[in-house]
């Protein structure tokens, strides 16, 4: 787009802090999903700004397919953004009133992520989806969408798995998939966790930047 050459081009990977970011703890999980109203449901969190692009609403269109097949279901939106009211809209339309839970941003990710079962990114577009890897890193299974830069953090069927955009079908799909298939969702857990280790460590990240400046001193 630039018609800048590639040898002029470096790529530094965004990196995740594997010390704030580690497989929660039990006594962590329960205390906020205590928090958060949370009991034995299976929790679907989203952690993303309330946008358009993030796809919030196609996760509410897809929960409503869910819930006939697991109705425990429920989902966590954490976030704030402009699109909250005709997200609440949505909710009201579905008749999703007892299943949705709205959290503001919080102080921690980690602390939101506590709280769920997996983690979600149906988004229309995305750069790369840090919180996708933030979510592997506190060990969870993750889905998101085929676009921009999710593919190189979820490998379909080995570190996540991979829906088409704007699908609710598909999305609830692959989520009572997880739902129904716990070995799969451990599988997936701890592979997600590992590809994050060897590919989004934040030491790594300030380790190529550097060496970027370096180069260009030079």
């Amino acid at each position: 787009k630039f018609r800048v050459s590639e040898e002029k081009i470096c790529l530094v990977r965004n990196g995740v802090d594997l010390k704030q970011y580690v497989p929660i703890p039990i006594e962590l999980r329960k205390k906020n999903r205590q928090r958060l109203g949370f009991e034995d449901e299976f929790v679907i969190g989203l952690v993303a700004r309330l946008s358009s692009v993030k796809g919030q609403d196609v996760l509410l269109q897809s929960l409503k397919l869910i819930k006939q097949k697991a109705p425990k279901a429920k989902v966590l939106l954490s976030g704030e953004g402009r699109e909250e009211a005709s997200l609440r809209r949505l909710v009201n339309e579905l008749g999703l009133e007892n299943d949705v839970c709205f959290s503001k941003t919080p102080p921690s990710v980690y602390d939101e992520l506590a709280a769920c079962d997996i983690f979600v990114m149906p988004s229309r577009e995305e750069g790369l989806g840090l919180s996708i890897a933030e979510a592997q890193a506190s060990g969870l299974a993750v889905i998101g969408s085929r676009v921009g830069g999710i593919p190189s953090l979820i490998q379909h069927e080995k570190t996540g798995l991979l829906v088409d955009k704007e699908n609710p079908q598909q999305l609830a799909d692959a989520i009572i998939r997880l739902i129904n298939n716990t070995q799969l969702r451990i599988q997936l857990e701890q592979a997600g966790r590992i590809h994050v280790e060897k590919n989004f460590d934040v030491n790594t990240m300030v380790e190529e930047t550097i060496a970027c400046y370096e180069a260009v001193k030079l």
